[in-house]
């Protein structure tokens, strides 16, 4: 802990940088030949690292490159790392991570919000009709998105003038990054950091403003879950089966290649209506009504909705 101004941002991220470069130059080196050439080379490269010069080769990679994984609350305060980083020496391939509300510049889907914002790009990717998603690999590797230290707003910037998706661009350079900017919710939302895969694996996260962290995971580990809620989930499937029963075409045509059947969603409906019932009969007490539990409470409250560990995976996929 140190007041604002003192420079913490900047110890982070050149201590954490220098220990990476030096990291990555031993594990060149004891690839490299014992012979004289070799032993020349890696006295250059341990010597290079020392004085924060070395550039690791194309070809250090992704089985054993360590990745810095750098995360703060919002796209703002990252953008302001960013700018820091750009004032030391240090020039590694970076990444910053954003959702499609934030990178998207498609002219209609960036005007959609949330889920219907998803799927509308999920469906011009998947039938190839989305100019800007096409043309994300010629670009990946651009000098100036490659080699530059690109913030959020400027990856936004390119891909209104080049006409290329940021959103796809950024995860694509995120394969090859040393450093990697995203937000918290990214490493603590246990969905989104499901669709980052193997970007974990052999990573180093650095949390910068870790003051707030543990609210931030007792937020992510909670959730609300409303009879309103579940009403509405119940008419969403009565939809679903009209549409099953009228246009089953719509679904291929939405991109679904595995649509759900009539008797899953059947299912689906007597599991939500069971769960309505066994929401509405908790046994409320006080002003305002509450019931307070322990937190292993929320097995026992699904289960009496014939909710368990033996169906979960299915009705999840179902949801999904």
């Amino acid at each position: 802990e140190s007041p604002t101004g003192t420079g913490k941002t900047l110890c982070l991220l050149c201590s954490s940088l220098a220990w990476r470069q030096t990291y990555a130059a031993c594990s060149q080196a004891s690839r490299i030949s014992t012979s004289s050439a070799g032993v020349e080379s890696i006295r250059q490269q341990l010597a290079a690292a020392a004085h924060g010069q070395f550039t690791p080769s194309p070809t250090f990679g992704t089985s054993d490159a360590v990745r810095v994984i750098y995360l703060s609350r919002t796209h703002g305060q990252l953008s302001q790392v960013i700018r820091e980083l750009r004032s030391t020496a240090y020039r590694p391939r970076i990444s910053v991570l954003g959702s499609r509300q934030q990178l998207c510049v498609h002219p209609e889907v960036s005007k959609l919000r949330g889920a219907a914002q998803n799927c509308a790009c999920q469906k011009l990717v998947a039938a190839k009709a989305c100019l800007y998603h096409s043309r994300v690999m010629e670009h990946k590797y651009e000098r100036d998105i490659a080699g530059g230290l690109l913030d959020i707003e400027d990856l936004c910037k390119h891909g209104q003038q080049q006409k290329v998706c940021p959103y796809f661009l950024s995860r694509e350079l995120a394969n090859e990054a040393e450093v990697i900017f995203m937000p918290y919710n990214y490493l603590t939302d246990t969905a989104s950091r499901r669709t980052l895969g193997t970007l974990w694996h052999n990573s180093v996260a650095i949390f910068d403003e870790a003051h707030n962290l543990e609210s931030i995971l007792s937020d992510s580990s909670s959730f609300d879950l409303r009879a309103s809620n579940i009403a509405l989930a119940i008419a969403e499937v009565d939809r679903t089966v009209l549409i099953l029963q009228n246009d089953p075409s719509r679904f291929s045509a939405e991109g679904l290649t595995d649509p759900p059947t009539e008797i899953e969603l059947r299912i689906l409906k007597a599991l939500l209506l069971k769960l309505e019932t066994v929401i509405r009969e908790l046994p409320l007490t006080g002003s305002p009504p509450s019931l307070t539990k322990g937190g292993e409470y929320i097995f026992e409250f699904f289960a009496s909705a014939d909710i368990h560990h033996g169906n979960v995976e299915e009705l999840l996929k179902m949801i999904d």
